[in-house]
């Protein structure tokens, strides 16, 4: 299994920049980068609707320029009408191997993840690499997979292993318990 695609929000591009100092770490994966920006709004009838879709297309059209997307294949589009976590009902992102986003929580609190990357990672089908901080290289050399370890988790690793593939990296199993489905095995 490879990693053929991977999905960047729009949203987290702002973050992204910051993170890479060069493309190696897009580039490296040899995959296709779907960057999606979604939004809510119900209609493009209204004026103010219309402006924020214009606003969001010349910011889509900025995204090839970024350096770090340099000699990466790109697509690039807008989801409407879906809320950030009802991405996952468009069949493209759907089936993608991996989202990347880069995080600094709303507020640039360090050391917080975004409520934007808490929904994505808690809804997400597929592996989420979140990166905080500015990477040179990107070497990860640590995963994290959380689970509560029920049959179907156990399939959802297989979706994991592309990402593993690419660093090769040690992989910290962690069995999630919470007060509503708690186990003491």
């Amino acid at each position: 299994m490879t990693v053929k695609t991977i999905v960047v929000p729009l949203i987290s591009l702002i973050a992204l920049p910051m993170r890479f100092a060069r493309p190696q770490p897009l580039r490296a994966t040899g995959a296709c980068i779907d960057v999606v920006h979604v939004y809510e709004q119900m209609t493009d009838f209204h004026p103010e609707n219309q402006k924020l879709r214009d606003e969001i297309e010349a910011k889509l059209d900025r995204v090839p320029q970024l350096p770090f997307l340099e000699g990466v294949e790109l697509k690039k589009f807008m989801l409407r009408q879906l809320a950030l976590t009802e991405m996952f009902k468009n069949d493209r992102i759907a089936q993608a191997d991996l989202i990347v986003m880069g995080s600094h929580g709303a507020t640039g609190l360090r050391g917080i993840v975004g409520s934007n990357t808490q929904r994505i990672v808690r809804n997400a089908p597929m592996p989420v690499l979140v990166i905080k901080h500015h990477v040179e290289e990107l070497k990860v050399n640590d995963l994290v997979f959380a689970s509560n370890f029920s049959p179907i988790d156990v399939e959802k690793f297989d979706a994991f292993r592309p990402v593993i593939d690419i660093w090769d990296p040690k992989v910290h199993l962690l069995k999630v318990n919470t007060p509503k489905s708690f186990r003491a095995q």
